[in-house]
């Protein structure tokens, strides 16, 4: 474990200083970033709570989120997204919203600025010059074992499938899966759903009502087979030739917008 934060240590200087701090700010930046870093991990639930749906499970109204962490400015934020006629949210951890909405308060501003520059440059590496991605590879291979660093045109290609996934998928399916391939085999999953539903109230092992329970359960299940029924649309994503980084950043926020529109 000290070997892996010795590394995160020099990763993070590393890095400030290519973003243009000199040797003592760079060193400065790096500790005010572990700091906030480790006062937010404390505060975050262990990976065993995280897998209690129970837990994680908090609703709450949109006033009573304000009033509870109102530093957070949640009202805002949501009407900021295009969510602002939410009355109601689900927070995951309530006990790191509280931290987060003290530490709002408590940390210098400059602090809290090195800590989201951090933040948005690290998330940017892989459109940056080739030196940021060498210095994160190198962390990597302390972090996780990681060997070799792949290509470039394979990381490049892995970035535009994470971004243009369906349309990728599209140019897939156009040529090795045809429409009436996807039909028979709806067809069969369909066969196979009654048969299921036939064995289900056939069975002396449950009773009348648990069956029709059962049976309920059983026809809401979603059949997804192969393709979506109606593919994501990218039209409103513009990406060129000129920038990396600005097409990386149009396609987060193109995906954050999607997002969005499935709550309405």
């Amino acid at each position: 474990m000290k070997n892996i934060r010795a590394a995160y240590q020099t990763y993070q200087v590393n890095i400030f200083k290519m973003l243009g701090d000199d040797a003592a700010a760079a060193a400065k930046n790096a500790a005010t970033v572990t700091r906030i870093e480790t006062r937010l991990a404390k505060a975050s639930r262990s990976r065993v709570d995280l897998r209690d749906p129970q837990k994680n499970y908090n609703k709450l109204t949109v006033t009573q989120l304000n009033a509870d962490y109102p530093n957070l400015a949640f009202p805002l934020t949501l009407k900021a997204t295009g969510l602002g006629t939410a009355k109601e949210v689900i927070v995951g951890q309530p006990e790191y919203l509280k931290e987060v909405n003290t530490m709002l308060a408590a940390e210098p501003i400059a602090d809290q600025k090195q800590y989201l520059r951090w933040h948005l440059v690290t998330s940017l590496v892989p459109a940056l010059p080739k030196t940021f991605g060498d210095e994160s590879f190198r962390f990597a291979q302390v972090l996780s074992g990681a060997k070799k660093q792949q290509p470039r045109w394979k990381r490049s290609l892995g970035a535009t499938d994470r971004a243009l996934g369906e349309a990728f998928g599209q140019l897939y399916v156009d040529k090795a899966f045809t429409p009436a391939a996807k039909a028979k085999a709806k067809e069969m999953i369909e066969n196979l759903r009654a048969a299921y539903a036939e064995r289900i109230m056939a069975t002396d092992l449950m009773s009348a009502a648990t069956k029709q329970e059962a049976v309920t359960k059983l026809n809401a299940f979603v059949v997804k087979i192969g393709y979506p029924d109606k593919w994501k649309d990218y039209s409103k994503l513009s990406v060129g030739r000129d920038s990396y980084l600005n097409n990386l950043v149009a396609a987060r926020i193109w995906a954050s917008q999607d997002e969005v529109n499935h709550f309405g």
